[in-house]
């Protein structure tokens, strides 16, 4: 039989269970409320937060991207007279006629293109397109009396010769007429072409160590070694009789061209001197109006001048009469040609133009001359007023710092 203690204890702990029932209950309910009142805010009252990606873009500076700035235009230099363009392909070589009509630009694009001179201070000079069969010329020259256009090929090793018709009527696409071919010695591109003045012997050099003379009609008449590893050019003196060598070696060696007192023909070829004062490779040379004189570039940085009216056929020496060292702490001069007036001359480095004075002061400079390229060739106009230089795919020309136009 249970007793009154026992039956009170048992209510006490069933009314305390129902008070943490109870007690539970409440919290449950109120955290469900707490819930369910966060769930149903308006969404819009979320949007009141902008996020850090979303602020208003309207607001910031307008893309904000560095501007693209175009490189200005270089500054005309002012010595430039025009641009020659045309050619599809790069220029190998250049050269006005004579008579001054006329000035040739060749390239690799197997062309010829003849500018009339009269119209190359216009904004499109008048030109004549020439095309060369499957080659193009490396290195060309006229004749003295501006009536025939010698040319070298570059992959047969052959010589062309076109006549140019002084008659201009209505189809003058005929005026340069090839009228000889013959093939040479050479394997490898000429690097020049030179045509006596008087007409009798044509001169021709490649990057062999071989240089040979032909008569006009392509009989081979001498050819000259000159044992110097590789040849960078060859010319002939105007009044004919000297003939010199740029090699690889720091001399100039000269031979005397011997004709025939009574017919005038070639006889023979003899070594009369040795200019010996370069330290490296001679690179390119060019004898004055009179043949006194021969100028040299070379890659030890100096352009040297040098008497030649000596008595060298009784062992008198030439002399170096001016040294130019390169304007600039490393460099070395390339191309260098005497002007018609025997007055200027204008040497190259790379793409970049000199004109000094015979007497070695630095009239001008021009960087820059063509597009990314080296000048590859040089040639003045016959009135010294003028000289193009050939590289990338135009011809430029400069004018002559010194040249003051005669007055008529």
């Amino acid at each position: 039989m249970a007793s009154a203690d026992s039956f009170g204890i048992a209510d006490l702990l069933a009314g305390s269970g129902l008070i943490y029932v109870s007690v539970a209950v409440i919290v449950l309910v109120t955290f469900l409320t707490y819930f369910f009142q966060q769930s149903d805010q308006p969404k819009a009252e979320q949007k009141d937060e902008p996020k850090p990606s979303e602020e208003k873009p309207k607001k910031e500076p307008k893309e904000k991207k560095t501007p693209v700035v175009k490189p200005k235009p270089k500054g005309t230099h002012p010595l430039r007279a025009n641009i020659l363009k045309g050619h599809t392909g790069a220029i190998t070589a250049v050269a006005f006629s004579p008579d001054g009509r006329y000035l040739v630009t060749a390239a690799e694009d197997r062309q010829l293109k003849i500018w009339h001179h009269n119209t190359l201070a216009e904004k499109s000079p008048t030109s004549i397109r020439i095309n060369v069969p499957l080659d193009h010329v490396s290195a060309m020259e006229f004749s003295n009396d501006s009536h025939h256009l010698i040319c070298g090929l570059a992959s047969t090793c052959d010589i062309l010769a076109y006549k140019i018709s002084t008659a201009l009527k209505k189809d003058e696409g005929k005026m340069f007429k090839e009228v000889h071919r013959f093939p040479t010695n050479h394997k490898s591109p000429m690097r020049s072409v030179n045509i006596s003045t008087n007409s009798k012997v044509i001169l021709t050099c490649s990057e062999e160590t071989e240089a040979t003379l032909w008569d006009i009609k392509g009989a081979e008449l001498v050819t000259i070694n000159t044992s110097q590893v590789r040849n960078n050019m060859a010319a002939l003196s105007p009044d004919c009789t000297l003939l010199g060598i740029a090699a690889w070696t720091g001399d100039v060696k000269l031979w005397n061209v011997q004709y025939n007192k009574e017919t005038g023909t070639f006889e023979k070829a003899v070594k009369v001197m040795n200019l010996g004062e370069h330290r490296s490779t001679v690179y390119g040379l060019s004898f004055n109006s009179d043949s006194s004189r021969i100028a040299t570039t070379s890659k030890d940085g100096t352009w040297k001048l040098w008497k030649l009216d000596v008595r060298w056929n009784i062992g008198g020496d030439p002399k170096c009469i001016l040294t130019v060292a390169f304007p600039e702490p490393e460099g070395s001069f390339n191309l260098i040609a005497f002007s018609p007036d025997s007055k200027v001359v204008a040497v190259t480095s790379k793409n970049t133009l000199f004109f000094y004075s015979i007497d070695g002061t630095l009239l001008d400079t021009v960087h820059d001359v063509h597009d990314g390229t080296d000048i590859v060739a040089l040639s003045w106009a016959p009135d010294s007023s003028l000289v193009v230089t050939g590289g990338d795919t135009t011809a430029r020309l400069w004018k002559n710092p010194a040249h003051k136009p005669s007055k008529k």
